[in-house]
């Protein structure tokens, strides 16, 4: 599924995508009426949209939906892989994979709403302590070009291992260990810019 936030985090929409389509949407046939199981993730089909969000899975709102609509939605929500998306930037999030390793809640998006309006140009190089699947890092490095070294450190290891897998950026270095003593040890090279 695809959790679609707009940037100022005043609609949330819902799609399904990939094989949802197939197993929860039932558009289990292709054009010649032959039975299909399996979709490319990269097509999705719009569900539902919740106005002002607070939360990324708040299960008052979707149980206030219609019977059939709140069925689908719950079913979406208990799909292994999520892809949440805030202001054109996505991350992909698979349950379970990672061990103690969750996906961008909405506090996660208001830093990122906050973030916006700052003036981070000038900032060269940045560290996100507790990065979890990294989306904050992800978003920084996709909104601010000017970043040319972004540090992700978590203590599990497992949270190291998610970020690494969603953000390709060569700009990106990722440790697993204390963030205080991360920094205290300057293996970052030294002191990164404050945000």
């Amino acid at each position: 599924m695809i959790i679609r936030f707009n940037a100022e985090l005043t609609r949330q929409d819902i799609f399904a995508n990939g094989n949802e389509l197939a197993q929860i949407m039932g558009k289990d046939k292709d054009r010649k009426g032959k039975r299909v199981y399996i979709r490319p993730e990269s097509e999705e089909l719009y569900v539902t949209t919740f106005r002002n969000p607070v939360l990324v899975t708040d299960n008052y709102k979707i149980g206030n939906l219609r019977p059939e609509l709140r069925d689908t939605v719950f079913a979406l929500f208990t799909s292994p892989v999520k892809i949440t998306e805030y202001d054109g930037v996505p991350l992909r999030f698979e349950q379970r994979k990672y061990p103690g390793v969750w996906g961008p809640n909405i506090d996660t998006l208001i830093f990122c709403k906050a973030l916006r309006k700052i003036n981070l140009n000038g900032i060269k190089r940045a560290a996100e302590i507790g990065s979890g699947p990294g989306f904050i890092s992800k978003y920084l490095l996709h909104k601010h070009k000017g970043i040319k070294k972004m540090e992700l450190v978590d203590i599990n290891p497992q949270a190291t291992e998610c970020a690494r897998e969603n953000i390709k950026d060569r700009k990106a270095k990722f440790a697993a260990g204390n963030g205080i003593d991360y920094l205290k040890n300057k293996k970052c090279d030294g002191r990164a810019d404050p945000l």
